[in-house]
């Protein structure tokens, strides 16, 4: 159900074409209708994660809300979140074009850019675990890159949901 949401209206956003599929989550460009911005929307599939749906839409919201209160120059700002029904939970954040995995594929990075993204990711890294956070799957994948060549943290409030689930079970 993931690959047919292209023009559905989720909350406020407009989805329009899937940037990347994951096993049970997609990422689309959507459209943010109040303020006509693009917009990256992360839709997943709420049959997917290990908890109760009870309990998997208090986890979501409980660490959404903290990971939204997180103001770091190299996490992902995050725009909204929601449920929608008991098919899916959306996060919709800053769009950025590509990703470290994506530029690491391109072939070689000249050394002082490589030192300045893994300073920012460190410092990332370093100011989530002072907020008493882990991101349990830093991968290239979960680093975009905006049009400045900076970089940011994603996917920290999904790592949590899943970190919750692996500790209540």
């Amino acid at each position: 159900m993931l690959d047919s949401l292209t023009d559905t209206q989720i909350g406020d956003f407009v989805l329009h074409e899937m940037v990347e599929r994951r096993a049970s989550m997609a990422l689309y460009r959507a459209t943010q209708q109040t303020l006509k911005r693009f917009v990256l929307v992360k839709v997943i599939e709420l049959k997917s994660l290990p908890l109760q749906k009870d309990a998997l839409q208090l986890e979501f919201l409980d660490f959404t809300r903290r990971v939204v209160t997180l103001e770091f120059m190299h996490l992902q700002p995050i725009y909204d979140f929601g449920i929608i029904g008991d098919d899916y939970i959306y996060i919709a954040g800053r769009f950025m074009a590509g990703n470290l995995h994506e530029l690491l594929a391109s072939g070689m990075i000249p050394l002082d850019r490589a030192l300045e993204l893994t300073s920012q990711i460190i410092r990332s890294v370093g100011f989530v675990h002072a907020q008493g956070l882990v991101h349990s799957s830093l991968s290239p994948r979960n680093v975009y890159i905006d049009e400045a060549h900076n970089c940011y943290i994603n996917d920290l409030e999904l790592s949590m949901i899943v970190q919750a689930a692996r500790t209540t079970r």
